[in-house]
């Protein structure tokens, strides 16, 4: 596990809850460029 030190947001939420945060979105990335790419 990696832990990240957020700076500008300040530590009222955990690191791991961000890194989840962000793989969601770097996923949800992903998906619309396949889809973009498909059509």
């Amino acid at each position: 596990m990696m832990h990240y030190t957020n700076g500008w947001m300040g530590n009222s939420m955990d690191g791991e809850a961000w890194t989840a945060i962000g793989g969601l979105i770097v996923v949800l990335l992903v998906v619309l460029i396949i889809m973009q790419s498909k059509k």
